[in-house]
């Protein structure tokens, strides 16, 4: 974000900035220092540069891109509409761009094509519109009655046409185009009543944001309102999306240690016939990883009854292991559900536990315990699919195994059902894209974290007796196919002491 790398730490529309001023007089002298002194233009040097000759740090980021053979940046300055960089956003046949960590794109395209429209927002607007006025009150007063109108026919249909949320949306396009500027113009000029419009200013960036995101409203979307009366747009299938921006490029290569289902990333990127997916063995000796299947029902409705169960199962885990285990749920809820009980159950005090709102601080200090304490292994309980199941390295006795609890299948939502019911309306499994071929990846992410090294060992143990079925032994990776059953935790016991 440009307030990160800005040195008064503040957002371009706060105040005025000397950095600003007079950058394009200045900026010739910082960009010959960067071309003619260095090859690497990196976060650091940036500042630096600017900062010496007193120019926007990510303004001369931005201007040195045109003299760049390689540019290394985030997702959402290539696939986001409302972060596009110029130079993405041109066709360029001889460009190579190589997408790391690709078992994400889905999603961060999903939600970057996705966006809400509350009627709180609308109100604080209404606040900016009075005190500005500008002529706005009409605009703003038709954009309500849109708004009213699209409400009533949702209420009726069940669904909105997109030639009535065009309509609506083209109202709130006169509103902006007209609001805008002066908004800015008063903030910037510290009108009378600016306080108010201060406040105001994220409810303008949501409005904004919106309606990016309405301007590319299709099929592979959907409009509707909430409970709550809150207008969302939902991507359903972010694969036209996606084959779009790399359509512009002349190689596109997208790579993870992860990307299963392969079924479901072949349609997420939308590869064509002669498309390539190269699914690379493992460079890691698989005897070295222990796999256990133990069928212990963890649906929702039988969690309850098979608690005991499960905790044991983890008691028995802890105490027989040398190293840190790293237990993973499907949710906060159940993850909570066990820990509440554990310490109790098992008298072990030596536990982990990721919250839901983990600072910086707080998910260093996790990592940390697990990497300097394997004398006295911590049994440590997270979330499948957050901060600690994918992107760490935990190498060497840092992590001697993984459980899975359950399937991690979510339960159904309004989202998931209209994901699933436009996949089936192409013939697709609709249940598949909508639930399990994502939750399916998050667990072969969690698992992933076992084996970091060519000399790590470890041990995978499944915990749900859904890991037996068909469906699930198609869509994991073809080595845990050789999934050893075990019944009770008398039988993990004896398994894991005889491999580790």
């Amino acid at each position: 974000p440009k307030e990160k790398i800005c040195p008064n730490h503040m957002t371009c529309r706060d105040n005025p900035c000397s950095y600003q001023v007079n950058y394009y007089r200045r900026i010739h002298q910082a960009r010959r220092e960067l071309l003619e002194n260095h090859v690497l233009y990196h976060r650091k040097r940036i500042g630096q540069t600017a900062n010496t000759y007193e120019v926007c740090p990510f303004a001369l980021s931005l201007d040195m891109l045109e003299y760049c053979d390689l540019i290394i940046c985030d997702y959402n300055y290539f696939f986001d509409t409302t972060a596009l960089l110029l130079p993405f956003a041109q066709k360029c046949d001889n460009a190579v761009v190589l997408i790391d960590e690709a078992h994400n794109l889905p999603k961060r395209v999903s939600g970057n094509y996705s966006g809400k429209l509350t009627s709180a927002d609308l109100v604080q607007i209404q606040e900016a519109v009075f005190l500005i006025g500008k002529g706005q009150e009409e605009a703003y007063a038709a954009l309500c009655e849109g708004y009213i109108k699209l409400q009533n026919t949702y209420a009726q249909e069940d669904r909105i046409q997109p030639q009535d949320f065009h309509e609506f949306t083209d109202e709130c396009g006169n509103l902006l185009d007209g609001l805008l500027p002066a908004f800015n113009q008063w903030l910037y000029l510290k009108q009378p009543g600016y306080e108010i419009l201060q406040n105001t200013k994220e409810a303008m960036d949501r409005f904004a944001s919106f309606l990016k995101v309405a301007s590319t409203y299709d099929h592979t979307s959907v409009a509707y309102f909430d409970d709550d009366l809150i207008l969302s747009i939902l991507c359903l299938d972010p694969s036209r999306r996606i084959r779009e921006v790399t359509d512009r490029c002349g190689t596109t290569v997208f790579f993870s240690a992860t990307l299963l289902p392969q079924v479901y990333f072949e349609r997420m990127f939308a590869l064509k016939e002669d498309d390539l997916f190269l699914s690379i063995p493992s460079p890691f000796n698989s005897n070295h990883l222990l796999i256990l299947h133990w069928p212990l029902p963890q649906t929702y409705r039988l969690r309850s009854e098979n608690l005991d169960a499960l905790l044991y199962g983890l008691k028995t885990v802890h105490t027989c292991t040398k190293g840190n285990v790293l237990v993973f749920f499907p949710s906060y809820e159940y993850l909570h559900a066990v820990v509440k009980k554990y310490p109790s159950f098992s008298g072990q005090s030596r536990i982990l536990v990721q919250n839901r709102h983990m600072s910086y601080d707080e998910r260093n200090d996790f990592l940390h315990a697990l990497q300097t304490n394997q004398a006295n292994p911590y049994l440590a309980f997270a979330v499948m699919g957050g901060i600690f199941s994918e992107s760490i390295d935990l190498v060497g006795d840092s992590l001697c195994g993984v459980v899975i609890v359950g399937s991690g299948m979510p339960p159904p939502s309004p989202e998931g059902g209209r994901i699933a019911a436009y996949f089936n309306e192409q013939d697709e499994n609709g249940i598949g894209f909508a639930y399990h071929y994502p939750t399916l990846n998050r667990i072969i992410q969690a698992a992933g974290r076992v084996i970091r090294s060519e000399t790590d060992r470890g041990f995978l143990l499944l915990c749900d007796e859904r890991f037996g079925d068909e469906f699930y032994q198609e869509c994991l990776p073809e080595y845990w196919n050789e999934l050893k059953l075990v019944l009770t935790a008398d039988e993990i016991q004896e398994k894991l002491n005889d491999f580790l």
